[in-house]
């Protein structure tokens, strides 16, 4: 289990689109026991705070604009990058759906969180992202972190896809339909 001593030394820059999500941010950061981490507040400060400083990781704050998303990952991924294009990238987004989940996973975050989280979940989001990572990939349309599940034997017999069921970073709510 992550703790905040674990990830105390870690940088983090931070994108968000406004004051009250930067304070917001902060104070998460604070509460996680940063002591390194920049916010900004548009995607060309945050790019050229991510070549200036070389942080461990980056945190996009996002909520349903996903030509941003684009945007930010097609700059920081590409091959003529001048910072590190291997950088860990944690989505932030409020309320997520299922779908914008997806796509954050299909555009190339390492980790993403549902805002608003608390201080354990957000510090377990940084510790993967940092310190367990994906391997990255390369193909002609995508360079990122790999999105396949670990190849583990079931039952000896058989591979399976398995991953477990520690979804506390991703918290997804839907309307559940009872029968009467």
């Amino acid at each position: 289990m992550a703790s905040q001593l674990d990830i105390r030394d870690v940088s983090i820059v931070a994108s968000c689109r406004s004051r009250e999500e930067a304070r917001f941010v902060q104070q998460l950061m604070i509460a996680c026991g940063l002591s390194s981490y920049i916010t900004k507040s548009d995607l060309r400060t945050t790019i050229e705070a991510l070549v200036t400083t070389k942080p461990d990781a980056a945190l996009l704050v996002m909520d349903r604009d996903i030509e941003r998303m684009e945007e930010f990952f097609k700059t920081v991924r590409a091959p003529e990058f001048a910072g590190n294009r291997y950088l860990p990238v944690i989505v932030a987004q409020w309320q997520p759906s299922v779908v914008e989940i997806k796509q954050a996973i299909a555009i190339g975050a390492s980790e993403i969180v549902s805002l608003p989280t608390n201080t354990d979940a957000m510090t377990r989001a940084i510790y993967r992202a940092i310190f367990v990572g994906r391997p990255f990939i390369e193909v002609e349309s995508y360079f990122g972190p790999c999105r396949r599940r670990k190849q583990i034997k079931n039952y000896g017999c058989r591979d399976r896809r398995k991953t477990e069921w520690e979804y506390s970073h991703v918290s997804v709510r839907q309307v559940s339909l009872i029968d009467s």
